[in-house]
């Protein structure tokens, strides 16, 4: 009678403990996109403001480059094996699939060209290329930089044990 009731309690919490779970992995994705959503709204009033745009424009801007961000996060790769461990079959499917993806990339890039080109001139165009691209080159040097000082300090925890 015992091990009855221990047993529906441990599947008790099992259960519980898979709910829990998918309810925190839902949160933390609801919590990623509003940060992204934040993020890219940052992004564009910087670029905006660069620019010198007027705030119909800006707001234009902005609503448009979020959209954009949004479609462009929703091709990223899913997971990935690791190329060592592929087969030719598997390596050649990725390759393929990484044509499919910088098609779908480029579309779109094309896609946005033509709605921010019925407000902006081409080289305010430009120019909004060259400060994204800026700015994606300063978050990747702190990124890598974020990780050089983990590794320090795991190196460094290691070495004191």
């Amino acid at each position: 009678m015992k091990t009855k009731n221990i047993l529906k309690l441990l599947l008790l919490f099992v259960v519980l403990g898979t709910f829990s779970a998918s309810a925190q992995t839902k949160n933390d994705n609801k919590d990623d996109r509003a940060k992204r959503e934040e993020f890219a709204e940052r992004q564009a009033k910087y670029i905006a403001n660069e620019l010198a745009m007027d705030d119909v424009t800006t707001k234009r801007f902005v609503e448009i480059y979020r959209q954009q961000q949004q479609e462009m996060w929703s091709l990223r790769p899913q997971g990935k094996k690791r190329a060592s461990k592929r087969t030719d079959a598997e390596a050649e499917q990725a390759i393929k699939d990484q044509f499919d993806h910088s098609q779908k990339m480029l579309d779109l890039k094309k896609k946005y060209y033509g709605l921010y080109s019925q407000f902006l001139t081409p080289k305010q165009i430009e120019r909004v290329y060259q400060i994204e691209h800026k700015m994606k080159e300063q978050l990747h040097q702190r990124h890598k930089q974020g990780k050089d000082k983990g590794n320090r300090s795991s190196r460094h925890k290691k070495e004191k044990q």
